[in-house]
């Protein structure tokens, strides 16, 4: 029986004992035809306890001796079954707040009932894993409100806020746990506490970890990227068990292990400059390095089984196939996904294989579907990408039309835009580096803002083949684009719901067209960057349209939050739009754009205000523009006279 179940159980019985003795009670009130010696003789009016202790009932156990007649104490019992009913109702309503509120209340000082005598230590680790996949999505939400930029920039801070105190007080709640009651501690990890590599030898509280607490808060850590915190719980372990530590090792516990010392989880990878890129991804929030293979940790897993037979099921596959993609063996990935799915790199399901049953542990989900995908991206595979997905979809059934699914395209928006990014600086680097050009030898890399002037430099030396650099950077822009193009497509195609991470992987393309290409001029920019907006604001509207109810109706604040989302990828998409044509003289088009595409009166009067704050600076651009023009043509004139 779950804990919450258990918890739903204790509310339903206490109230269904009252029902039963207050329907019996009134049946024999109601029966009783007879004249009362008492009613005929009104005297003090008697409870019911008084009538009870002159029950047959009450007599016979009067004879029984004083350890059978030890009643529990009546108060108490209501209390527990208040307190549990309290703590089904909140988590039954989401109330998570006020839950974690009370508990960390509760765990913090020495009340008349503790929680010890209340719910036991199963269940408290059961309510703390609501707690901390509350906390998870608040993360999620939290990266959402980062996606929309400036636009949102006070709700971000508002949400990181209650994102660290959410995560503080869990913290707060297991050093609560882990001391005398009454007795308060500063931090779960404050510098030399003892509380978390302390082996309990001296029993600080006797509560003593349990798996499911080691897999609750080595969850917690993770998902907030603190990689250190949580190996320092792993370690915490081992001291605990005192060698026995893999008797105690649970499936889920292994499942973290793979995650925190074999780069497991796509979520934490850092991503290091490339020879086409200068940027850095680093979501740990840690120095820990993890250095252990995935071959080692396995056979680790597969040997220190002793209670229970390794157990392959898809998330140990999908864990393992992280693993190697973080590795780089691309190879190893392709073949595990083979042995186990049997699809093949290029999308074909190989010939005899047995597909496993819908009911096998092994049958793929979602999760396979990311992981194996994501390990593709961020091995620059795009192709491999696509077919795993189509494959996945037409042999597994697998579906990405449901709500479900956007984590899914969250993931290869996010990943799909992380490893096709590139700098046109780093790439010259890279274009002279090949070609043999050690005069500029490290000059474009970081200084992108110099780029133009050392590509000018670099146009005059005569070994320097400016053509094909040129379409070695259209390759580049091209791969880029086009997957992303594909992407944008078939999520459209799919139609999950709304999502923001797809529009702003998207709107990306769009800002990126109003950078200083060498491969296209200003004009084209500014076309291919329109084009891009008006795509996005089309598919913004219908969304709009979708989301917008009346105000009067009861989930008005189901979709508010949607709308909200919407409304600020819409304004941020009209802004890059009316840069694109403000940068290329184009002003006449703005208050045009402003009437046709503004979602209301409001967002027009907003975004006009905002162009002529940018006006000087749009003036000030067409001015050099039509200098430009001049120049042109009166060198075209000259050439003309020669």
């Amino acid at each position: 029986m779950t804990g919450l179940n258990a918890l739903s159980r204790a509310q339903r019985c206490s109230h269904l004992l009252l029902r039963r003795l207050i329907s019996s009670t009134r049946a024999k009130s109601v029966s009783q035809t007879q004249k009362s010696a008492i009613l005929e003789n009104p005297a003090p009016a008697l409870t019911l306890a008084d009538v009870l202790a002159t029950s047959a009932s009450e007599s016979y156990l009067g004879t029984l001796s004083k350890s059978r007649n030890e009643y529990p104490d009546k108060l108490k019992l209501d209390k527990k079954a208040s307190v549990k009913a309290e703590i089904a109702n909140l988590l039954h309503g989401k109330s998570y707040d006020a839950l974690l509120a009370a508990l960390a209340r509760w765990t913090s000082r020495a009340l008349p009932v503790p929680w010890k005598q209340v719910i036991s230590q199963r269940e408290m680790a059961y309510i703390l894993l609501h707690l901390i996949d509350y906390q998870k999505d608040l993360l999620l939400k939290a990266s959402t409100m980062k996606l929309l930029g400036n636009s949102a920039s006070s709700s971000q801070e508002l949400q990181m806020a209650h994102v660290r105190e959410v995560r503080e007080q869990i913290r707060a709640i297991f050093a609560n746990l882990l001391t005398k009651e009454g007795q308060e501690v500063a931090h779960l990890y404050a510098r030399n506490s003892g509380l978390v590599e302390e082996l309990l030898a001296k029993d600080l509280s006797g509560y003593i970890f349990t798996e499911a607490d080691y897999e609750n808060i080595i969850q917690l850590e993770l998902n907030n990227g603190k990689m250190d915190l949580a190996s320092r719980w792993f370690r915490r372990m081992e001291l605990q068990y005192q060698g026995k530590v893999f008797d105690h090792m649970t499936q889920r516990l292994w499942l973290l292990k793979f995650m925190l010392f074999g780069n497991g989880q796509p979520s934490l990878w850092r991503v290091e400059k490339t020879a086409l890129n200068d940027d850095i991804v680093d979501p740990r929030q840690s120095r820990l390095k993890p250095e252990r293979k995935w071959l080692d940790l396995f056979q680790e897993y597969s040997s220190k089984q002793h209670k229970l037979r390794p157990v392959f099921s898809n998330e140990l596959v999908a864990v393992m196939l992280a693993s190697i993609g973080y590795g780089q063996n691309v190879s190893q990935a392709a073949r595990l996904v083979e042995v186990n799915w049997g699809i093949s790199e290029a999308g074909e399901l190989v010939q005899g294989f047995e597909k496993p049953a819908v009911s096998d542990p092994l049958y793929p989900d979602l999760h396979v579907l990311t992981t194996v995908v994501v390990a593709m991206l961020y091995n620059h595979r795009y192709i491999a990408s696509m077919a795993y997905i189509n494959a996945f979809q037409q042999h597994y059934g697998l579906e990405l039309d449901k709500p479900e699914s956007k984590q899914f395209w969250d993931q290869i928006f996010r990943w799909a835009e992380i490893a096709t990014k590139y700098s046109e600086a780093r790439a010259f680097q890279h274009f002279m580096n090949e070609t043999g050009s050690p005069a500029f030898f490290g000059l474009a890399i970081g200084l992108s803002d110099d780029f133009h002037a050392i590509l000018e430099e670099a146009k005059k030396l005569a070994n320097f083949d400016y053509e094909r650099f040129l379409k070695f950077v259209a390759d580049l822009r091209g791969q880029r684009v086009g997957f992303l193009a594909e992407l944008w497509k078939c999520f459209h195609q799919s139609e999950p719901g709304f999502s923001v991470r797809p529009y702003r992987a998207y709107l990306r393309l769009a800002e990126e067209y109003l950078e200083r290409l060498v491969v296209l001029d200003v004009f084209e920019s500014e076309q291919l960057c329109s084009n891009v907006c008006y795509e996005i604001l089309t598919k913004l509207v219908h969304e709009h349209g979708r989301h917008t109810i009346s105000q009067d109706s009861f989930n008005v604040n189901i979709t508010a939050g949607n709308i909200q989302k919407i409304r600020a990828l819409y304004m941020k998409t009209m802004k890059v739009l009316i840069h694109a044509k403000g940068q290329t003289g184009r002003l006449g088009e703005i208050p045009h754009i402003l009437s046709k595409w503004s979602l209301d009166a409001d967002m027009r009067l907003e975004l006009s205000a905002w162009a002529q704050r940018q006006e000087q600076v749009y003036l000030q651009r067409m001015n050099e523009l039509e200098a430009e023009k001049q120049k042109e043509e009166e060198e075209d004139g000259f050439l003309d006279l020669m």
